[in-house]
């Protein structure tokens, strides 16, 4: 049986990349995507016109000065993102309100945060925008702000939960897994709860 030390270092690698290929594993890990980041001037073309369900994290990451918050606020991405790579029917983005109130400052014009996109200015919240609101039976022309969730996980032993909970959230409103449930899930405070649908 020959040894490796007669094979060129080309068929050796050749060799190994059969190896891998066989084993259906990748020569390269590749790095997993994080959220795309959108800002006021493409968030009507990327959530309003969407032809697709949407959510999007409302976060906070330059100029908050609570540590803590900061964390609570990189919690929170993660668990959008592990939502992200779980729901590929839905297009999930992250705006950073940090960013959008420092140049929203440097400007003249008279647009808060929460004129602008009509949420409450707290971060980080999470809002679900569809054109089907399942609770009501109502259909619209393009998307509209479904529901709200403000908070984040306390600590990262709290993320996979986070994780379950905000999927029931999106099995509940945007697809069909419960479609024949008698209610959806709204978030009221800190809790989602069971909400009857309108009657129809």
């Amino acid at each position: 049986m020959a040894g490796l030390e007669g094979l060129t270092r080309r068929e050796l690698l050749g060799g190994l990349a059969g190896v891998v290929a066989a084993l259906a594993l990748p020569e390269k890990a590749e790095a997993k995507p994080g959220l795309e980041e959108i800002y006021e001037w493409n968030f009507e073309e990327k959530v309003y016109n969407n032809q697709r369900p949407v959510i999007v994290l409302f976060t906070e990451h330059e100029n908050s000065y609570n540590p803590s918050h900061i964390l609570v606020c990189q919690r929170m991405e993660r668990v959008v993102e592990a939502l992200a790579e779980r729901y590929t029917s839905i297009d999930f983005y992250k705006l950073d309100a940090d960013k959008f109130r420092r140049r929203t400052s440097l400007t003249n014009r008279e647009r808060t945060f929460t004129q602008v996109f009509g949420i409450p200015d707290v971060g980080p919240t999470t809002v679900m925008y569809a054109r089907h609101d399942v609770l009501t039976g109502q259909r619209f022309e393009r998307n509209v702000k479904i529901d709200v969730s403000t908070g984040g996980p306390k600590g990262d032993q709290f993320i996979a939960s986070w994780v379950n909970q905000y999927a029931g959230w999106i099995d509940f409103n945007l697809t069909d897994k419960h479609v024949d449930k008698p209610y959806a899930a709204r978030w009221y405070g800190d809790n989602l709860v069971k909400v009857q649908k309108v009657s129809q």
